[in-house]
């Protein structure tokens, strides 16, 4: 890290929860995280950043017009801590993490909004 000295670093499969992350990263003063919350331990995915970012999301929104079945994908997939999205001044960054086919949907939804 120290020789590259990115401005924002991702990190994938984390496997850890609020109790067990690193207190601070030197130099990134932003930090976010997304835990998988039925499991402890297992997936999640996380942000550091030297610069704010405007606005951040984690997961994927669910909508009051979403259908019952992608409410219900959505929801699923938000729980494991695969993903966060944050806004720059002149791009977004997505850091997603994918372990299996059966949220191929999901990707595929992601897909439709960046190419939007």
């Amino acid at each position: 890290m120290k020789k590259e000295n990115p401005d924002v670093m991702c990190l994938n499969e984390i496997k850890c929860d609020e109790k067990s992350k690193p207190e601070k990263f030197d130099g990134y003063p932003h930090t976010y995280w997304s835990y998988n919350s039925e499991n402890s331990g297992q997936s999640g995915v996380a942000i550091l950043s030297k610069v704010e970012p405007k606005s951040v999301q984690y997961g994927l929104p669910v909508g009051e017009s979403d259908a019952a079945d992608e409410k219900k994908l959505k929801e699923s997939f938000n729980k494991e801590g695969r993903l966060i999205t944050v806004e720059y001044d002149n791009f977004y960054l997505i850091n997603a993490c994918k372990s299996d086919c059966r949220h191929i949907v999901t990707f595929l939804y992601i897909k439709n909004i960046v190419s939007s």
